[in-house]
């Protein structure tokens, strides 16, 4: 059985959220609140006085009951040395905080974010704001069409996501992929055609060669997903297992968890409904 994985996939999206609003994550909005809601604005909305003139046309408070772009899910100060800091973009590479906001996800997600189809992000003071001492910051967090961190607007909160029904769960996927390598999945719903599936995540410890660790951890996981022993799994030879670990950053923070999937094995969508549990049968179509 082919073990591929997908590089570059991290816990911290640094260009994902913020960059909607400014591009550079330094110019956010000043008095973000938790539970806060926000959208990129378009003319259906007036100018927002709470936000920075510079994003008044970018970006504006919201309802999260109606359509937005990300929710505010923890908010903190900087401490210590990070405090100290001579700009609030600095500041915002915080290996403290962000492990923080990494926390934080589970505790609002109510399980690993790397299960669910969100993006994580930081929102800091701007300059200006950090030179007159402001030194809040703001973990946000969006709901993503896939691993490359697109987002998408929602209505209605992301917490509890991964509690009861695991309403933002990542169940099916489709596959782009070049030779043996995959380069990034995009979610889509089980009763389209797809291409695979996510079969779960798995911390994976402090080791000198992490990878062979997914490899391992994830076969357990995909064989018992379908019903087998890791032994019977080779004679699946219509499926592919392949993995996600953090980037640099995310692992820097502690974010060690291998995100799992099962897929076709030439990446091709042509299952329908989920493979799990159909042991050694043909796949669903």
């Amino acid at each position: 059985m082919l073990t591929v994985a997908v590089v570059g996939d991290g816990a911290i999206v640094t260009c994902g959220v913020t960059q909607m609003l400014s591009g550079h994550r330094q110019k956010t909005p000043g008095n973000v609140r938790t539970a806060d809601c926000y959208m990129t604005r378009d003319a259906e909305f007036p100018p927002d006085d709470r936000i920075p003139v510079d994003l008044r046309d970018r970006v504006t408070s919201i309802e999260c009951d109606r359509p937005h772009t990300f929710e505010v899910y923890h908010r903190g100060q900087f401490t210590g040395a990070d405090a100290e800091l001579d700009s609030a973009q600095a500041a915002s590479d915080s290996v403290q905080v962000l492990a923080t906001c990494v926390r934080a996800a589970r505790e609002f997600l109510g399980g690993d974010h790397t299960e669910a189809r969100v993006t994580l992000d930081i929102i800091v003071p701007t300059e200006r704001g950090w030179r007159a001492g402001e030194r809040w910051y703001a973990c946000v967090m969006a709901e993503t069409t896939g691993s490359e961190g697109r987002t998408v607007d929602r209505t209605g909160h992301l917490r509890d996501g991964l509690r009861g029904d695991q309403p933002m769960r990542i169940a099916c996927v489709d596959v782009t992929a070049t030779a043996d390598v995959v380069k990034s999945v995009d979610y889509i719903r089980c009763d389209y055609l797809h291409a695979g599936e996510f079969v779960g995540a798995d911390p994976v410890p402090d080791a000198s060669d992490p990878k062979t660790v997914a490899r391992d951890a994830c076969t357990r996981r995909a064989a018992s997903y379908l019903g087998l022993a890791p032994t019977q799994l080779p004679a699946r030879t219509d499926l592919t297992v392949f993995w996600t670990l953090p980037g640099e950053q995310g692992w820097s923070v502690g974010d060690h968890s291998v995100a799992c999937y099962l897929a076709e094995k030439g990446y091709q969508p042509v299952i329908r409904g989920s493979v799990k549990g159909i042991g050694a049968r043909p796949l669903p179509s």
